[in-house]
């Protein structure tokens, strides 16, 4: 660890955590819900694209979208960006109770189910579901559907 002082009277601190370490701190955070914890591991202090968490290369694939998109988290959609970027399923864990498709059409969170959907999101799991489908999200659908990916509900 290495320890500086810099002219302005505060510290900076560096040192190197392991990747084991940051995966299990990435692990904690997702099973216990702490969104702030788990976007400061990925985005950092500032979520903008040239900002990088400690976690940053780390794998997301055990973070749950699903509980993650019903949060108020800060930054929400560049964090999931990022998840996905990271591994995270855009079809949900296989614990989740709904996909995270269908919790962010639920939540009108729109330009997340757009995302999800550009991340191979299975669109079928809304069907039934009475929701709402924003001009953004149909176009999605479709776009899905002509490029040979068909879903029988859609025709």
């Amino acid at each position: 660890m290495d320890h500086d002082i810099l002219v302005d009277g505060e510290s900076q601190i560096t040192c190197t955590l392991s990747l084991e370490m940051l995966q299990s701190a990435i692990k904690e955070a997702s099973e216990k819900g702490e969104w702030n914890k788990l976007r400061f591991l990925f985005l950092g202090t500032a979520a903008s694209k040239t900002s990088r968490g400690l976690a940053y290369d780390c794998d997301a694939s055990c973070v749950p979208l699903d509980r993650l998109i019903q949060s108020d988290v800060e930054d929400l959609l560049t964090l999931i960006t990022r998840l996905l970027q990271r591994g995270a399923s855009p079809t949900g864990l296989r614990s989740c109770v709904k996909a995270p498709l269908l919790v962010a059409m639920e939540m009108m969170k729109f330009p997340i189910a757009v995302t999800l959907l550009r991340n191979n999101a299975d669109p079928s799991c809304i069907v039934g579901h009475g929701i709402f489908i924003n001009r953004e999200v149909t176009v999605m659908i479709l776009y899905k559907v002509f490029n040979g990916r068909t879903y029988s509900y859609l025709g």
